[in-house]
């Protein structure tokens, strides 16, 4: 007689992301990083800047630099050109007199005697005579100057513990004078693959055999989190998949493990997950991706998301992700932020489950989004994965959603997908 099946408590999606954050360990280790190496990492402290942005005082434009008290009153005025100044070659002159210029080039440094610069496109230049000539309401004081630390100054926090580093932070902290940063690790995790209908893409396809695309769209997700992984693709077998589980875990700070979620005879065996270690006893009322199951063994993460291609998806999305960024050293934006949008049609759905629509764009009605779920809301229909551009999150306590009613939606765009 086959033992029987366990039950689980079912419980909501916001409750099951709590619980799922109270075992995400924090980081505690850090790394030092020169700036080329550091993008996609997490700060874990905060950023001065070494030195003033700007850190002189320069011209916005090519133009001219003058006294702009010199041409107050004046409609037109004339000005000789007395000196020039380039990026890496300032002029070295000091004084000037009253009622003159220099050519300056975009970056170069404004002597102390400027303060305002005039596009060369406004003035009639007379190279012979070595003069300018403009019409002085096309200018304003001080215009096209770029002052001594009018951005940042030196000492100032410029970049926060807790930033993911983009090439725009880079080039911000390169600017102020930084050359390297103190971040957060990269999580190590370990990615298995369980089924023994599994083939790798690009050997042989057996009868009665599916390529493992699992093993290619998670890594691809985790690899663009930032993530180290090292992914290994395994026939079903509860004692030989235990035995690489804990051989992964030694080198990783997290396991997902995708296949076997359920809880039939055919799946991964549960008792021997628990044996290895401590498997939450819920599951989450959801569609897709209810026979996703979270634990800890030997201490670390594990998750066991569901076999079929977008329950995977979304599973990952809606719950891995946050613990990966909790892990990576982010405290905000852990889930991805929810948007209003209005149904192009009605839904009933089943009262009690919260679902999570694959749904495309349409239109925009009062600035908000107009959305419609893809005809196939299968959870192994990969066509329609790639047709959506946004989840459609609908919550457990409604059953029926009328066409023109606010709903919320996550962008796809906003995980980078």
């Amino acid at each position: 007689m086959s033992a029987a099946r366990q039950v689980f408590e079912s419980i909501t999606v916001d409750r099951a992301r709590e619980l799922i954050l109270e075992t995400a360990p924090k980081p505690t280790e850090t790394i030092t990083l020169p700036l080329a190496q550091a993008v996609g990492f997490v700060t874990s402290c905060d950023i001065a800047a070494a030195n003033p942005l700007p850190t002189y005082t320069n011209s916005a434009m090519d133009g001219y630099a003058f006294r702009f008290e010199d041409v107050v009153g004046e409609q037109e005025i004339v000005l000789p050109i007395v000196g020039q100044s380039f990026a890496g070659a300032p002029c070295q002159q000091t004084n000037f007199e009253p009622r003159t210029c220099i050519e300056i080039a975009t970056g170069a440094a404004m002597p102390e005697a400027f303060d305002t610069v005039i596009p060369f496109e406004k003035c009639d230049i007379d190279e012979t005579a070595r003069t300018i000539r403009f019409q002085t309401a096309s200018v304003k004081s001080c215009a096209n100057v770029r002052y001594e630390g009018e951005q940042i100054n030196q000492g100032e926090v410029i970049v926060s513990a807790g930033t993911r580093l983009t090439a725009q932070h880079l080039a911000l902290l390169a600017a102020a004078g930084v050359s390297e940063v103190v971040v957060y690790p990269r999580v190590r995790v370990s990615l298995l693959t369980t089924g023994s209908e599994l083939a790798e893409p690009g050997q042989p396809l057996g009868r009665f055999q599916t390529y493992n695309s699992n093993g290619v769209m998670l890594e691809t997700m985790l690899k663009a989190m930032n993530c180290e992984v090292e992914s290994v693709s395994m026939q079903d077998s509860a004692e030989v998949i235990a035995q690489k589980i804990a051989e992964l875990l030694e080198r990783s700070d997290m396991l997902l493990l995708t296949g076997g979620a359920g809880n039939g005879k055919f799946d991964l065996s549960q008792t021997q997950l628990n044996a290895m270690g401590s498997m939450q006893p819920w599951s989450i009322n959801m569609r897709p991706g209810r026979p996703m199951r979270f634990g800890q063994i030997s201490g670390k993460p594990v998750f066991v998301l569901p076999g079929n291609p977008v329950a995977a998806f979304v599973s990952f999305l809606e719950f891995a992700r946050g613990a990966l960024l909790q892990m990576q050293g982010l405290t905000e934006g852990l889930w991805l932020k929810q948007y209003p949008a209005r149904l192009v049609n009605d839904i009933k759905k089943k009262p009690g489950r919260a679902e999570f629509m694959r749904a495309r764009i349409v239109s925009f009605e009062d600035g908000a989004p107009v959305v419609e779920p893809l005809l196939n809301q299968s959870s192994a229909d990969l066509v329609m994965l790639t047709q959506a551009e946004v989840i459609l999150c609908l919550d457990h306590d409604s059953d029926r959603y009328a066409k023109g009613s606010i709903v919320p939606i996550q962008y796809l765009r906003d995980a980078g997908l």
